[in-house]
């Protein structure tokens, strides 16, 4: 059985654009699901921002960027850290002209922890302006789920959702579906099709 909780925080970083303009790196954050499998829940932690407004420098014939995304879960009675995951996510152009529009990624953390409340602590910056970072933290209070009681997922709000052959490289596939959240829950001109994922259990 798989069970859903959501809730949200983003991630504001004022950061040096390229061209040595004043801009905002903003990191959007959600948590949308938690399912659980055994005595452990699956906990999923989406991010996106826009990768025009990282700071490039040039190397070999290419303007290289990165950015710099950790979670840390710390159990709230002990402050022991429990699960922790960081990476570089490295983004390469060949001219700024490709940098003159928007250009948002997206991708995953994932993790399985017991029920038990948590502080969760996200940590963003910029790969080549190391002092501009930002953090931000958020109790999680997991609970489990029993096979007692029927239970409904909350909705997850999605830029996409299509049906796809099963694709175990797929880190959005889920149900048959390729399922991709839109972390800033923004909806309009440029993302006019509100897209939502839920289910029953």
């Amino acid at each position: 059985m798989k069970g859903f909780l959501t809730f949200s925080a983003a991630l504001f970083i004022v950061t040096s654009l390229y061209a040595q303009q004043q801009s905002d790196l903003r990191y959007n954050m959600i948590f949308p699901d938690f399912g659980v499998t055994g005595e452990h829940l699956y906990v999923e932690v989406y991010y996106s921002f826009d990768v025009s407004v990282l700071k490039y420098v040039k190397k070999n014939n290419e303007l290289q960027s990165e950015s710099i995304v950790s979670v840390t879960f710390k159990r709230s009675s002990d402050d022991s850290i429990v699960a922790r995951q960081a990476w570089k996510i490295p983004f390469s152009v060949s001219d700024t002209m490709m940098l003159k529009t928007s250009r948002s990624y997206s991708d995953i953390f994932a993790f399985y922890l017991k029920p038990d409340i948590y502080r969760a602590y996200i940590v963003a910056s910029d790969g080549n302006a190391p002092t501009v970072k930002d953090s931000i933290s958020i109790v999680v209070d997991l609970k489990p789920f029993t096979s007692e009681t029927i239970a409904l997922s909350d909705v997850e709000l999605c830029s996409s959702i299509q049906q796809i052959d099963r694709d175990s490289t797929n880190r959005f596939y889920k149900n048959t579906f390729e399922v991709k959240p839109n972390p800033t829950k923004m909806f309009g001109l440029h993302q006019p099709v509100l897209f939502y994922y839920l289910e029953t259990y």
